[in-house]
């Protein structure tokens, strides 16, 4: 088992190097069908044990294989919508595994602070996803 993950990791990172250029996002499609994307550029995956832990700019988020139906590279990412809020709102920001990245004035002013990635942004009720380039 260890062996096939192992062949695995290195095409994907073989795959990552070649096509970074024209895909930007490594989506993995879970088996209830939800979909989590990643930048693809300084990603680091590995495998231990029955879970493939994905790494980027210090940040880890940890998937059980068994919930995982297919990865692919894309030029988008999965689920990301605009947020639609006044600039002049404030909103709180967090990353895809959870962590708070703080509130901020407006949305500008936290694209503007945010390393580039994918972030979860609350205002009031409304949760969306937004990428930070």
């Amino acid at each position: 088992m260890k062996r096939h993950l192992l062949l695995i990791a290195v095409m994907l990172m073989a795959f990552v190097t070649v096509q970074a250029d024209d895909f930007g996002y490594l989506t993995v499609q879970k088996t209830d069908g939800s979909e989590q994307s990643f930048t693809a550029l300084g990603l680091t995956l590995a495998f231990e044990g029955t879970s493939m832990i994905a790494t980027q700019n210090g940040q880890t988020a940890t998937l059980s294989l068994a919930d995982l139906k297919k990865m692919y590279f894309s030029s988008t990412p999965a689920g990301v919508e605009e947020l639609a809020v006044a600039d002049a709102q404030e909103v709180r920001v967090f990353t895809l595994s959870g962590v708070d990245c703080g509130a901020y004035q407006s949305l500008s002013d936290a694209q503007r602070s945010l390393k580039k990635g994918i972030y979860v942004v609350k205002k009031g009720e409304n949760t969306v996803k937004i990428v930070v380039r």
